[in-house]
């Protein structure tokens, strides 16, 4: 079994390949949860869980966040942008591909690098959303 990278960090308001293949694994300590958009405003985002629990965050690259959320390609559910989250590794996952979530969820962890920070998980079957990558900080 390969070894998880230990390093998180990468430059600030950027998501290292570590860290994000840490927050997205479904091995890992603390894993991402599904959520949906219920609103941006500037930097700030608000999502709501399965559980109907809301969270707000800031959001680094919010500008790159508003081009994803107006892509013609973006996953849906309930007519609302799919995400993952993972508060504890201040990640957020926007799913891009497929009109819908598939029926059985994967993540590819193989990421798309631009200067050292990691962008998108691709995905290698049309069924199953890329991922837009982003850091992300708790604002409570």
């Amino acid at each position: 079994m390969t070894k998880r990278p230990q390093t998180l960090t990468g430059r600030a308001g950027e998501l290292s390949h570590g860290q994000a293949q840490i927050a997205f694994s479904s091995e890992g300590d603390s894993p991402a949860r599904p959520a949906i958009l219920v609103e941006t405003e500037g930097d700030s985002i608000t999502v709501r869980y399965f559980d109907n629990s809301t969270d707000t965050f800031s959001v680094f690259k919010a500008d790159r966040l508003a081009a994803v959320f107006a892509r013609d390609d973006l996953c849906r559910f309930r007519e609302q942008p799919f995400l993952l989250v993972n508060r504890h590794h201040a990640a957020l996952g926007v799913a891009t591909g497929p009109a819908t979530v598939p029926s059985r969820l994967e993540v590819l962890l193989v990421s798309l690098i631009e200067d050292g920070a990691a962008l998108e998980f691709m995905s290698d079957d049309e069924s199953q959303p890329g991922w837009q990558l982003f850091a992300i900080v708790p604002e409570n």
